[in-house]
């Protein structure tokens, strides 16, 4: 059982979908039975099929590293609004300033504009870039608030 539970994750993995949960076995000896056809089954049709889910394909919160934390600080930053531009100097849901924004993303900021004119993707990305060199610290408020700092 063991091992066609690691066939099913392996060929799901190959196929860019997400894996089965953790085994658990079934109390009665029918139930087990049952268990291992339906992943005999689930193994065969995976193994049938040869498309792959492209990495665009994929959720964002696949894609990118700090999807949770992000968005946690824009729901806090601008109530998880990411085309919001208040007036007070900082755009998007990230709430960026101008200086910030031309640091880290100069040619979507030449291109669309000010981060409430870029999708919530390009935001996140940006504020990736900020956060391999100065980590959480330019959002420090919320950013403690989500247990970041």
């Amino acid at each position: 059982m063991a091992r066609e539970h690691r066939r099913v994750a392996r060929r799901a993995v190959r196929l860019g979908i997400q894996p089965p949960r953790p085994l658990r076995l079934a109390r009665t000896e029918a139930g087990r039975r049952a268990q291992l056809a339906r992943l005999r089954t689930l193994s065969r049709w995976l193994a049938a099929r040869t498309e792959r889910v492209r990495p665009q394909e994929r959720p964002l919160s696949e894609r990118l590293r700090h999807y949770d934390a992000l968005a946690c600080i824009a729901g806090h930053e601008s109530g998880g609004r990411w085309d919001i531009s208040t007036g007070n100097g900082y755009y998007g849901g990230l709430q960026m300033d101008v200086a910030f924004q031309r640091t880290y993303a100069p040619d979507l900021l030449r291109r669309k504009g000010t981060a409430d004119n870029w999708t919530m993707e390009e935001q996140m990305r940006t504020a990736q870039r900020a956060i391999r060199t100065r980590g959480f610290t330019p959002w420090p408020n919320t950013a403690r608030m989500c247990g970041l700092l």
